[in-house]
């Protein structure tokens, strides 16, 4: 199965992530991109619950430049 990565966001004006661009042009809202993560099909990504709220991250492996905070915008 192909998976594919997120190379860019979208943020609310208060900052909080609303879309993903992935590496194959895609866009996609927040529960869509839920959605692909729980099927597997992006990679460098986990879910994590908050509160009963999904929250999409990027997996920790230390690395500055793959946390979304560092992503380019879309």
């Amino acid at each position: 199965m192909e998976q594919f990565e997120i190379v860019a966001v979208k943020r609310s004006g208060n900052g909080n992530l609303t879309n993903f661009k992935l590496n194959n042009g895609q866009e996609l809202n927040y529960e869509e991109t839920i959605q692909m993560v729980q099927e597997e099909k992006i990679k460098g990504v986990d879910i994590v619950s908050r509160k009963d709220k999904k929250i999409i991250r990027s997996n920790p492996d230390g690395i500055e430049g793959n946390n979304f905070s560092n992503f380019p915008t879309f």
